[in-house]
């Protein structure tokens, strides 16, 4: 477990993102690589986590490690770090930085139909690997998946849970909450509709059919 001084730690670095609900922050470092913060749940708590590794960085490394095992790319997992406390951030989670990439939410409008569609078919191939390999993406929505000027997609804020049986029972929801809720004006009906139904015929076998009508 590395202790470190978030001060020294943070210097000059660059804020990526910040989330307003009081998860954390992620931030680019001056030396390149990613980090994302993660709250102090309190001394102790922040302690005990870490050192049986459990804490959020820990979850997130070993998510970014599952995805890599079964060909998906997410930035490369560097180093897990503990605050000196006191300090409002329990610990980080460094990893490698995606150059020249953008969300898939900010990149489908500025391309055609035809390049949308091709793209909303790699994003269920993908999707659907994960059911298979029994991996539940918690927040998934196409703000967290990127895509560089090669056209490769990489996996983003990766946490999973690891469980056949909750992939079972939550995964169409949490598709559909990705359309209606995080990106509710992004995909037209007939490409939801193409989505979900090239989705479906991947995974049936391990979560059952698309429960909603929409």
């Amino acid at each position: 477990m590395t202790l470190v001084s978030f001060d020294d730690f943070t210097y000059q670095s660059k804020v990526l993102h910040e989330n307003h609900r009081g998860a954390g922050v992620v931030l680019k470092l001056v030396n390149g690589d990613v980090a994302k913060c993660f709250v102090s749940k309190g001394f102790i708590l922040d302690f005990v986590r870490f050192y049986l590794q459990r804490s959020k960085a820990h979850r997130h490394r070993r998510s970014a490690e599952a995805l890599l095992e079964i060909g998906l790319l997410t930035p490369t997992p560097i180093e897990i770090v503990h605050f000196a406390k006191p300090c409002l951030y329990e610990g980080a989670y460094i990893q490698s930085f995606v150059d020249k990439a953008k969300p898939v939410s900010d990149a489908l409008p500025l391309v055609s139909a035809n390049v949308r569609r091709k793209l909303l078919s790699e994003v269920s191939a993908q999707i659907s690997a994960m059911v298979r390999a029994g991996l539940l993406f918690v927040d998934l929505h196409l703000g967290n998946l990127l895509i560089d000027d090669s056209g490769s997609l990489w996996w983003i804020d990766v946490e999973l849970l690891f469980s056949a049986r909750m992939v079972r029972k939550h995964f169409w929801q949490r598709l559909r909450r990705m359309h209606t809720k995080c990106h509710p004006e992004l995909l037209s009906g007939d490409e939801w509709l193409f989505l979900r139904n090239l989705i479906e015929k991947q995974v049936t076998q391990f979560c059952g059919s698309y429960p909603f009508e929409d």
